[in-house]
């Protein structure tokens, strides 16, 4: 799909600017792992790898990584434990972000070991970071849902100014009923692309997380990417682009754009802000309380496991099941 290929292109090139100044074996690792993970993932174990290499050696391509030792590796870990904010301050970072060091340096030195480049992986006697399983949420609520929906067409400014521009009304009232009716992921919705619709089935082709091709029932969307794709002719006018939505540059809307978006909604209505995923939950959450049957909702949502679903919750084709939470939250948010 066309979203996806510009994705991985965008992260391909971000990729390669990181290695132009490392070792050739970390080329070469980038080269063992980009098949098996997604462009943007590659991305993240290489970037979290050369941040390392950058902080033990001045010149990259000098390091001797035979000569890095797990005291050297354990005084990093700690060393991000902390980050310093846009402030100036300090503050304490995840224990989920810290996993992630701890497993891209750990897959890279035991390619370094299995090549022979290292005698030995430094990272076998540094435990590994507890990943937290307790996460503390602040649910989003049916009637606060609505009246984000309701900010985008009505909401102003102090100044009196709308908050959206007409014509960026539908986009914006589409994005959140898409995030609200499907459950959708924030990657896969800002890379669909116009020729992913079908109107007349009523479906709407995704590729999400692990290339898992995904055919959501979009009854309840069908009027809103009506008035979105009106609005979008207009504004692009006669630009060719194949994405769905698009920002105020005229191309495919990125994640800033998307965050930024609902930031502006959510402080106007909650005074906090709210993330795409926070959506996420928010259906996973909601559409439990409608239809208690945790089966149906893993499902619905493409989780390969139950314990996943479950931690949004107090307590091979699912087009049934999709078709049936589209019309659940569609219903629940007239």
């Amino acid at each position: 799909m066309q979203g996806r290929l510009e994705t991985d292109i965008k992260f391909n090139t971000k990729t390669e600017n990181l290695l132009v100044d490392m070792p050739d074996c970390v080329y070469e690792y980038y080269v063992s792992i980009v098949s098996a993970m997604t462009a943007k993932s590659a991305y993240e174990y290489i970037s979290k790898i050369c941040a390392f290499i950058r902080w033990k050696c001045e010149i990259p391509r000098y390091i001797s990584f035979a000569g890095i030792t797990s005291e050297d590796v354990g005084r990093y870990l700690q060393d991000k434990t902390t980050k310093r904010t846009q402030s100036g301050g300090v503050q304490k970072t995840s224990p989920e972000y810290q996993q992630k060091i701890y497993i891209c340096l750990n897959s890279f030195f035991e390619y370094l070991y299995q090549r022979k480049l290292v005698y030995n992986n430094p990272m076998k006697l540094i435990k590994k970071t507890s990943k937290s399983t307790v996460i503390k949420r602040v649910p989003v609520e049916a009637d606060e849902i609505k009246k984000i929906l309701h900010a985008v067409n009505f909401g102003t400014f102090p100044d009196g100014k709308p908050l959206c521009h007409p014509l960026w009304k539908s986009r914006d009232t589409l994005i959140l009923q898409m995030f609200l009716q499907t459950g959708m992921r924030e990657a896969a919705l800002r890379e669909i692309n116009i020729s992913d619709i079908d109107l007349k089935n009523k479906t709407l082709k995704v590729m999400d997380k692990g290339e898992v091709e995904h055919i959501y029932q979009i009854e309840g969307l069908v009027p809103y990417i009506k008035q979105w794709l009106k609005d979008r002719s207009v504004i692009l006018a006669g630009i060719d682009t194949e994405a769905l939505f698009i920002s105020n540059r005229k191309e495919r809307m990125g994640r800033a754009t998307v965050t930024t978006m609902l930031d502006k909604y959510s402080m106007y209505v909650l005074g906090r802000r709210i993330n795409p995923h926070k959506l996420r939950e928010t259906f996973i959450r909601l559409l439990y309380e409608q239809n208690p049957d945790i089966y149906f909702v893993c499902k619905a949502v493409g989780h390969k496991n139950i314990a996943t679903t479950m931690r949004y919750l107090d307590t091979g084709d699912n087009a049934s099941e999709r078709r049936k939470s589209s019309q659940i939250m569609s219903q629940m948010l007239v």
